[in-house]
């Protein structure tokens, strides 16, 4: 004597119990109905990370970094020199944040426009 093969969940049974399971509180749900096999878990929280800004060179020249990768940075804070024929342009930081990187070495020659710097920024000014 064989036996009748279980019914399998539908699209309407399937929204009911995920609908369900999402306001149970439960971490996890596994099952199976017949040929249905269900498996839901509710994902970590994610680790909060911190904005990156970039800092772009507000013009063509040497780049002068002033400031030491790690150092923390104030926003209106000058963190840098473009030198150009007889003048010199300051960079100047637009977040509160701390220096995650610096993407020119001393010296160089940078373009209108290129990343010179990378800060972390903090929490409040993402």
């Amino acid at each position: 004597m064989s036996s009748a093969p279980e019914p399998t969940l539908g699209k309407h049974e399937i929204a009911q119990l995920i609908s369900a399971f999402r306001t149970s509180g439960a971490q996890r749900l596994k099952m199976t109905s017949g040929n249905t096999h269900l498996s839901l878990t509710v994902p970590a929280a994610p680790t909060p990370v911190r904005g990156i800004a970039q800092v772009l060179s507000p013009s063509v020249g040497v780049f002068t970094p002033q400031i030491r990768q790690g150092n923390p940075i104030f926003s209106g804070a000058k963190i840098g020199t473009i030198k150009r024929l007889n003048a010199e342009i300051d960079i100047t930081a637009a977040q509160d944040g701390t220096l995650q990187a610096i993407s020119q070495p001393e010296g160089a020659f940078v373009e209108y426009g290129a990343p010179v710097f990378e800060i972390a920024l903090n929490e409040t000014d993402k």
